[in-house]
């Protein structure tokens, strides 16, 4: 890995591309060479755009073991670390190595269907849902327990990191990064005298595998399921198993990065 090897990942916003054209007449005064497209030799990339271009750039490269560097042209910008007049702070700090690596853990389901297994992966989020409003009917385990058999809408599992998406909008907990936590929130749950599902998020520990069996009614149903916005159908699944990946993201921090105020400032 060349640390003097960069590679742009960009959205195509006037800003983005504004920001970007300023950004390669930069960095050859930093001794830094651009890269044209995406390998494993690149040392760092910088994504400009929003917290959906760097979910976009991460599943464009693969889950990369290359660090990454947000320059925040979007709206919250969460995972972007800095704005683009900031572009000479950044450049003269990770000359210095003045700068930190923050690991993000994804996580990946495991579905089965019909033609076999499939592995879907996220950095935010993986959402299990019925097709067209369907509601589904599920039975949900974390380890070896039976929590409950569920039936509503759907079912959300975020990481951390995308405890301030979608998460947050189903009202959901906000967790900070450095818990090793998963969250499991229901999605318009059904409360009747027949079906009893709970209605707050469930925090369990990142270690713990969560594993979702359709019940009938469900089983030979198709289902919509999302991961960090792409999505995909599958019909007639027999079982979803949801792990915490082994394989980090790791997202460059300056040392004046501050999570709550960062939180505070964007949020609440």
């Amino acid at each position: 890995m060349n640390k003097n090897l960069v590679y742009i990942y960009s959205n195509q916003t006037p800003l983005s591309r504004a920001t970007q054209e300023e950004l390669l007449l930069l960095l050859p005064s930093y001794g830094l060479e651009v890269s044209p497209e995406y390998h494993e030799g690149v040392g760092l990339i910088i994504c400009i755009g929003g917290d959906g271009t760097f979910l976009n750039c991460i599943h464009a490269c693969r889950f990369p073991e290359t660090p990454v560097v947000g320059i925040n042209t979007g709206h919250l910008g969460f995972f972007q670390e800095m704005m683009p007049n900031q572009l000479e702070l950044f450049l003269h700090a990770y000359r210095e190595n003045q700068y930190t690596i923050q690991e993000v853990k994804p996580i990946h389901a495991c579905v089965s269907d019909r033609s076999g297994e499939h592995r879907l992966y996220g950095i935010n989020e993986i959402l299990i849902q019925g097709v067209r409003a369907h509601i589904v009917h599920f039975a949900v385990n974390i380890g070896e327990t039976n929590i409950q058999n569920f039936i509503g809408d759907g079912v959300l599992i975020s990481t951390a990191a995308g405890s301030t998406a979608y998460n947050y909008s189903l009202g959901g907990s906000l967790v900070a990064p450095d818990l090793e936590a998963l969250q499991l929130t229901p999605v318009a749950p059904m409360n009747t005298n027949t079906y009893r599902c709970f209605r707050s998020s469930i925090l369990y520990p990142a270690k713990n595998r969560l594993s979702i069996t359709t019940m009938d009614g469900t089983r030979s149903d198709k289902l919509h399921i999302a991961h960090d916005g792409f999505s995909k159908e599958f019909q007639s699944v027999s079982r979803i198993e949801i792990e915490q990946s082994n394989k980090p993201i790791r997202v460059v921090r300056l040392h004046s990065y501050d999570y709550w105020a960062n939180l505070k400032s964007k949020l609440l």
